[in-house]
């Protein structure tokens, strides 16, 4: 039974459905979230959905995907395939998107099906974005953060140029995925444990090396997080029971921990043993993102700067606010990602990746970044928007209450005017002050015309 919730007379947990979210989250209405969801959505299916047929055909590794897609359409448990490379084993290949390409071949054409599984993929990712952002801010700066996806930079040359349907799919699976991490730790709720470790699977399954690094940049920020909630659901009890409650809420992610890795370590068991018995011995393929961008400006431009976009002007904002605010684990995983993504620029990507740094591509770092920009983008722009909302209704109620100042500064002046000429010499108008009494009809005139203006 958790410690955070219970039900009166403690016979069984009460857990709040909301409690995956943000506290800003929990007592705010979905309705604006979910309309801005709705926006995203559609710019996804519109925008990326109308060019994917037009571009999939120009990218860099789509037809390698089709390949991999049309082998297991042909031959299903058949894993060697003798078409290419004098013969290669499929398993070499996470296959999670190429099985969904070879499953859909059978009721579409091999291009067709490419297209739908990385638009699924772009609707994973866009609603997998704003349900982990619900984590960190409120529904609306989440359904901008959906919004801030859909039209990034990142996810256009990602999609649109490169054709990477791995890192697309795998991701919307593995983001989808996170709330369920963050609600066990907090919640204790078995079905969220289950649900991680099902999404960890699929995430690996799709692409592992999204797991197997992404984790970091992903599932560790949500640690501090977690905990911290946990410590205020538990703030009014005693020192000995909020560490209590500490330690629970850290053992149980550590429990999960040990079942992800163990999940994960039996869907990519496949590739490790083929990569044993088949080892890679050629040298490292080089690569542009690992190059050093001052030098070679021209791959800085491709790997850094357009993936970035106009996000990177809003960086500073994002490190300043984290630093004062709960999103401080997000914006130091923003941090890590923008260092590992300047490639050969500076000494410390190759430092911590060590001899990994000569086998990743490391502009994958930078789109992992982007994406765990969205959060802090969406709250910004909510602020944008709030502020640009006040400003125009006190710029509104500024023109109406000169009108109206006016309207009634003109008619309290006219009024005597009026009143001098058109009451009798009986009637009750004042003639020594300039403004008329109530029994003047003159005066219900004016009245009434100040109220309609």
């Amino acid at each position: 039974m958790t410690d955070v919730a219970r039900a009166s007379g403690g016979l069984a947990p009460v857990v709040d459905p909301r409690l995956h979210l943000s506290e800003p989250a929990r007592g705010a209405p979905d309705s604006d979230g979910l309309r801005l969801l709705m926006l995203a959505l559609a710019v996804v299916c519109l925008f990326h959905g109308g060019l994917l047929p037009f571009t999939h055909g120009n990218t860099y590794d789509a037809f390698i995907h089709m390949f991999f897609g049309d082998s297991y359409h042909r031959s299903w448990f058949d894993v060697w395939e003798p078409r290419w490379y004098t013969g290669f084993a499929t398993t070499s290949y996470p296959p999670g998107t190429h099985m969904a390409i070879g499953a859909l071949q059978y009721v579409m054409p091999l291009r067709a099906a490419f297209v739908v599984t990385m638009l699924a993929g772009l609707i994973l990712l866009t609603i997998g974005v704003y349900r982990y952002a619900l984590i960190w801010v409120e529904p609306r700066a989440a359904g901008y953060a959906a919004i801030s996806l859909a039209l990034s930079s990142s996810i256009s040359e990602t999609v649109h140029l490169f054709g990477q349907l791995p890192t697309i799919f795998s991701l919307g699976v593995f983001l989808n995925g996170l709330p369920s991490v963050y609600g066990w730790i907090v919640g204790e709720r078995w079905r969220d444990f289950l649900t991680a470790v099902l999404f960890a699977c699929a995430t690996t399954a799709a692409h592992y090396v999204t797991t197997l690094f992404g984790s970091v940049l992903f599932i560790l920020p949500l640690a501090p997080l977690a905990l911290r909630v946990v410590a205020e659901l538990n703030a009014e009890k005693t020192r000995k029971q909020r560490l209590q409650s500490l330690f629970w809420a850290f053992s149980r992610g550590i429990f999960l921990a040990v079942f992800m890795i163990g999940s994960i370590v039996i869907t990519v068991l496949p590739y490790w043993i083929w990569s044993i018995n088949d080892p890679i011995t050629q040298v490292p393929i080089p690569h542009g993102s690992r190059e050093n961008f001052l030098e070679k400006p021209q791959l800085g431009l491709i790997f850094f700067v357009l993936p970035w976009g106009i996000a990177l002007f809003a960086l500073p904002y994002v490190f300043v606010t984290s630093l004062r605010t709960r999103m401080f684990p997000l914006g130091l995983a923003v941090f890590l990602g923008f260092v590992l993504g300047t490639g050969g620029t500076t000494p410390l990507p190759r430092a911590m990746l060590r001899g990994a740094f000569d086998i990743l591509t490391l502009d994958r770092f930078t789109f992992w970044a982007t994406i765990l920009n969205c959060p802090s983008w969406g709250e910004c722009s909510k602020a944008f928007s709030t502020g640009a909302r006040a400003m125009c209704f006190a710029r509104r109620s500024a023109v109406a209450g000169t009108v109206r100042w006016s309207g009634a500064g003109f008619s309290g002046w006219s009024a005597p005017v009026s009143s001098s000429r058109s009451c009798p010499p009986s009637s009750r108008c004042s003639r020594d002050s300039w403004t008329p009494r109530r029994s003047c009809s003159s005066s219900k005139r004016t009245s009434m015309t100040a109220g309609a203006i």
